[in-house]
C-alpha cells in the first residue's frame, strides 16, 4: 500500500474526528448560552 494513500486515509478519518468534536462545541455552546432560560425554566419546575 502507498505511503501517500495510507496519509491520505489518516487525513480524512482525522478531518472528520475534528469535525464531529466541532459539531459537538457548537451544539453544547448553542445549549448553554441560547437556551439556557429555557432549560432553568424547565428544571425550576420540577422542583
Amino acid at each position: 500500500m502507498p505511503k501517500t494513500f495510507t496519509r491520505k486515509k489518516i487525513f480524512v478519518v482525522a478531518l472528520v474526528i475534528i469535525a464531529a468534536f466541532v459539531g459537538l462545541f457548537a451544539r453544547l455552546s448553542y445549549l448553554m448560552l441560547v437556551r439556557s432560560d429555557y432549560y432553568y425554566q424547565k428544571a425550576q419546575a420540577l422542583h
